[in-house]
């Protein structure tokens, strides 16, 4: 299939399809990429419609490569196979404001969450999810641009509003606070949450941590510290940490 066929087909939100495309015959993978960079030259057009500035299209598609040397890591080949993730960039839902991404959505949350206090927000309220990308210093300075920026951002560009933001990841593990130092850049950035709920179960931080596509270093501090954990039966898991975005402003 060519990259124009499957340009097609994740443009009708076939994704599924294209990852059993790549799945089944691992040559399909430059026609893939390909696409994902077809359809990136149409979002770029759609960010013009918006005035949204190329510095910010520059910095928001850069996770194709991540995810393009993600997967060549992980299989010796080229292609892109995290493209639920990246459709979120080209369909304009998740723009990277600096050293973070960002995300508006509803607040959900499901039974596998262990609850730690009462949730501020009623499920189905507007929010801003905050991701974050690989391979980078989580820099306090550079976070709080980003926090700044992204109000005013999509207030302007979408006439967005919500009263929280919202992050789920392993690096809001309580755990975290166990095995690493408080002026650690994790923790400083766990710190500017309000932890409302934990997944012990969670197995992100070791897929991060140790998964060779994540181009991680497991003979780093925190790869000791998290195996040793592990050798006790202790796994980091994840935690659901929310802010108000007046304490941004």
């Amino acid at each position: 299939m060519n990259s124009i066929e499957i340009k097609k087909l994740l443009t009708n939100r076939e994704i599924k399809s294209v990852i059993d495309l790549l799945k089944e015959d691992p040559s399909n993978g430059p026609s893939v990429f390909a696409a994902v960079l077809l359809l990136a030259e149409e979002t770029k057009t759609k960010y013009k419609e918006k005035n949204i500035s190329d510095k910010i299209f520059n910095n928001t598609m850069a996770d194709i490569t991540v995810w393009a040397e993600n997967y060549r890591r992980k299989t010796g080949n080229c292609g892109i196979d995290e493209l639920g993730w990246i459709m979120n960039h080209l369909n304009l839902e998740l723009f990277a404001l600096g050293r973070l991404q960002f995300r508006p959505s509803t607040f959900y949350i499901d039974n596998n969450w262990k609850k730690l206090s009462e949730f501020p927000l009623k499920a189905g309220e507007n929010i801003l999810e905050v991701h974050i990308s690989q391979n980078e210093p989580l820099l306090a300075s550079e976070c709080n641009i980003s926090f700044k920026h992204a109000p005013v951002f999509f207030k302007n560009h979408f006439n967005y509003d919500f009263s929280y933001f919202t992050c789920h990841s392993w690096l809001l593990s309580p755990v975290l606070k166990e095995i690493l130092p408080e002026d650690s850049n994790i923790i400083r950035f766990q710190n500017r949450f309000k932890i409302i709920a934990i997944d012990p179960h969670d197995k992100q931080a070791e897929e991060r941590i140790f998964d060779k596509q994540f181009g991680s270093n497991t003979k780093s501090s925190l790869a000791i510290k998290v195996r040793d954990l592990a050798n006790k039966g202790i796994t980091v898991g994840s935690g659901i940490g929310i802010i108000k975005k007046e304490d941004i402003l």
